[in-house]
């Protein structure tokens, strides 16, 4: 069992609301704190394991109970219910197919459950130290000295035609991505308290 370590900060950051009671914009604020605790946990993760984990392995590490909503909202369940009007999706393959290399990638994607109404855009955020590793960073810098390796894209939901299941390739990420910004892990959990905050008194 991995350590839970930041697990009482982390259960309180959040929130849920009836879907059809909260419009679009609230509900991408929600969703965009809902990915940074991902990259939160991720980088607890990280720490204890020297690589990165699989969706379910993440959030089992910290506990599911820490984030039940993000939990139950990854379609990897057949009873997948949307949190906050979004389904997450896991990118399980790398950029040329085949799966993904969880020693320097990981990434996670927010799809509106209904497109065009609870949300217009697919949201992820992806980590990749691929090129850190080949100039052969040390080590001993772990984890979060190679926090301006996350970043957070959109794209619109019509443009790419669904949930990204693969790494998108660089062509795509320029072409169809826009990216929102660069966060290490620990601005990563700041702006996710400050978006539960204001997710809270939009609803």
């Amino acid at each position: 069992m991995l350590r839970r370590i930041g697990l009482v900060v982390l259960i309180c950051i959040g929130g849920c609301a009836d879907a059809l009671l909260v419009p679009q914009e609230a509900y991408e604020v929600k969703v965009k704190a809902d990915l940074r605790k991902f990259q939160s946990y991720s980088a607890f993760y990280y720490m204890e394991t020297g690589r990165y984990g699989s969706f379910e392995q993440v959030l089992e590490a910290v506990g599911s109970e820490a984030d039940s909503d993000l939990y139950w909202a990854w379609d990897g369940h057949a009873d997948a219910e949307p949190d906050g009007g979004y389904f997450f999706c896991e990118i399980a393959g790398g950029p040329g197919g085949g799966p993904l290399d969880r020693r320097v990638r990981t990434g996670l994607c927010a799809y509106p459950a209904k497109p065009g109404v609870t949300g217009d855009y697919i949201y992820c955020v992806l980590a990749d130290t691929s090129a850190l590793d080949a100039m052969g960073s040390p080590e001993e810098f772990g984890f979060v000295s190679r926090g301006e390796e996350w970043k957070m894209v959109r794209a619109r939901y019509k443009d790419i035609g669904g949930p990204p299941r693969y790494w998108p390739s660089e062509a795509q990420l320029k072409e169809k991505f826009e990216v929102l910004e660069g966060i290490s892990p620990e601005e990563g959990l700041r702006r996710a308290r400050a978006a539960a905050e204001e997710y809270e008194k939009r609803k």
